[in-house]
């Protein structure tokens, strides 16, 4: 999939982003977000497929629970970026609006 090819709007922005794996709580950063997912940065071994519980913190101190399935893995010392693009398949209609005012830029507190 191209960039011209995404669905929805997205916006790059660092959000911290909380999960479990394999038995410990782990911390890491978003790269970019929209409605339909985000790309995770990190360094974790996450497989096609897999499905992660996640928790966004957006700048106003409010959580976005997500449960997201990775869609694409980027990792290895050719890879521009590494990390995973997640697709958010279980998103809240109250959390869904509060991604799409961050991806419009109208949530920054």
């Amino acid at each position: 999939m191209t960039i011209n090819q995404r669905q929805h709007q997205r916006r790059d922005i660092q959000l911290q982003v909380l999960y479990k794996s394999i038995g410990s709580f782990l911390n890491d950063y978003t790269a970019n977000i929209s409605i339909g997912g985000c790309f995770l940065n990190t360094e974790q071994p996450f497989a096609m497929g897999e499905q992660i519980e996640l928790v966004l913190v957006l700048p106003s101190g409010q959580n976005i629970q997500a449960t997201a399935i990775v869609r694409w893995v980027s990792q290895g010392k050719n890879a521009q970026y590494t990390g995973v693009g997640v697709q958010f398949t279980v998103l809240s209609e109250d959390d869904q609006r509060l991604i799409e005012q961050l991806v419009a830029g109208q949530s920054e507190q």
